[in-house]
């Protein structure tokens, strides 16, 4: 597995800038994002740690999280039960804006009957819990659909289907590719389709975001294991990521 540092939620450090991004600052972060003004391709671009920013590395039982053996016996990860119910502001993790150009990376199990059930591995909701973007891993139709506001204020909703290999009770990694216009999904690491988007919307910071809950039921949880989640600042990053901790499995 890649080494990345994991970033607290109330900074983000770039060292190729040689510089600290703390919460509120501007400097050197192009306008509206996360993201510092330096070139892409480099693995010291700022990482956002889900799993750090929900906390789920020092969470209790009691609130629906348990410490579990992860892909490989080196591993950490941590089963997300029903009785988890975590949303965090936004604004907390994207105190300058969400960016337009990033990849999502996340390393889970389905466990049980979550393998066909529709739901959102991670989403960011407006203030009236309305959908601004995300991915869905959807049972129902064995697809990825990432969803993100275009420049109307409508959602737009790529769909990669169908994607058998995914839906079983294994580790899986999910790596998006999030560009200006192109939005490219990997399985595995593994490439499995590029596909086009429409100019995107500005996403905004005030409302909620979430992991784990059921599409049609937004306030349920569904149980699964969660081993390593982050939003990269690169969008190649997804592009580049090897995946040593997952066996090696047959598309054919």
């Amino acid at each position: 597995m890649a080494s990345w540092k994991r970033t607290h939620v109330s900074s983000v450090t770039c060292a190729k800038c040689h510089l600290e991004l703390k919460v509120g600052s501007t400097s050197e972060v192009a306008e509206g994002s996360l993201c510092p003004l330096i070139d892409i391709e480099q693995d010291d671009l700022p990482v956002l740690d889900i799993i750090s920013q929900f906390r789920l590395d020092t969470a209790s039982p009691e609130n629906g999280v348990y410490k579990v053996a992860g892909s490989t016996p080196l591993q950490v990860a941590y089963r997300l039960n029903k009785e988890m119910n975590f949303n965090v502001p936004t604004s907390i993790s994207f105190p300058n804006g969400f960016p337009l150009e990033y990849s999502f990376v996340a390393t889970f199990r389905m466990i049980g009957s979550t393998i066909e059930k529709n739901w959102n591995i991670w989403q960011i909701k407006d203030p009236f819990g309305n959908d601004q973007v995300g991915v869905r891993i959807n049972g129902e139709t064995k697809s990825v659909e990432f969803y993100v506001l275009g420049l109307e204020g409508r959602l737009q909703t790529i769909t990669f289907s169908p994607i058998p290999i995914l839906f079983d009770s294994e580790w899986h990694k999910v790596l998006i590719s999030v560009e200006t216009d192109t939005i490219v999904l990997f399985i595995d690491c593994k490439r499995f389709e590029m596909q086009p988007i429409n100019p995107k919307g500005i996403v905004s910071t005030e409302g909620g975001t979430f992991i784990g809950k059921l599409n049609d039921s937004p306030r349920i949880s569904v149980p699964f294991e969660l081993q390593w989640m982050i939003i990269h600042c690169d969008p190649h990053r997804a592009q580049r990521e090897s995946c040593p901790e997952l066996p090696v499995r047959n598309w054919e």
